[in-house]
């Protein structure tokens, strides 16, 4: 799976480094390590919880080494999953380049495009833009909507796939990867700043630098998302040449 790729080359960046803080938050998770740094991603919580505790490790995290916060990922659980991926954003997303915007590093004018993660604010600049816009969610959104199974079959006739960063948590991202065939995006605040990426084909990454991480730590723990810590973080990019 990706996300073991991504951990197995991420391990050197993460020795000698501890956890200072962990929130998880009902959106999101925050991990910030004892050099300052911080990092987010999608708190997309398991279903079928059958006690009163999600995660057994609670309250025994923090002074952890990051090496073994992000080895507790375990296939199908999005819970821990976020952790490890939100560990492993604190000492990826480092970069200074900033986020240009969708429409300046991607040909999206006339595109075909697939959508895998309804991105709101992002949804009436492609409709604008492109020949015909497809949305996948595996949330029941209404229409034009798409439920996720339509995916497989309709994402190999776009021309530019654009994944939200959520699909490495939920685990989708692997299977509906060898279907496409043309320009891959990854975006949102989840998204690892990993060079990893080009081996699957994606060649542009949007993601979120934490430059206030008290302030981000304090919004993720009461519940608040990417609108309320969009201030206290920077957009970042980075292009990868197939």
């Amino acid at each position: 799976m990706i996300i073991q790729e991504i951990i197995r080359d991420t391990l050197p960046l993460l020795e000698n480094r501890n956890i200072k803080e962990i929130r998880i938050g009902l959106s999101f998770t925050a991990v910030a390590l004892d050099d300052g740094s911080c990092g987010l991603a999608s708190a997309a919580h398991p279903l079928g919880i059958s006690s009163c505790s999600v995660l057994d490790e609670a309250g025994s995290l923090k002074g952890r080494s990051a090496e073994e916060l992000v080895r507790l990922a375990q296939p199908g659980n999005p819970l821990t999953t976020g952790i490890a991926l939100a560990t492993l954003n604190a000492v990826l997303n480092t970069t200074n380049n900033p986020d240009p915007g969708l429409e300046k590093c991607v040909d999206i004018d006339g595109a075909v495009i697939g959508l895998v993660g309804h991105i709101a604010p992002l949804v009436p600049l492609l409709e604008s833009r492109a020949k015909k816009l497809y949305v996948f969610d595996r949330r029941p959104l209404p229409a034009p909507v798409l439920p996720e199974e339509r995916a497989p079959e309709l994402l190999p006739g776009c021309d530019v796939a654009i994944f939200t960063s959520q699909t490495l948590v939920n685990g989708t991202v692997d299977d509906l990867l060898s279907g496409v065939s043309g320009e891959i995006v990854m975006m949102g605040p989840t998204t690892p700043m990993w060079t990893g990426f080009a081996r699957h084909g994606i060649s542009h990454l949007f993601g979120r630098q934490v430059v206030d991480v008290d302030a981000v730590l304090d919004i993720v723990s009461q519940g608040g998302g990417t609108r309320r810590f969009s201030p206290y973080t920077n957009k970042i990019y980075a292009h990868l040449p197939r």
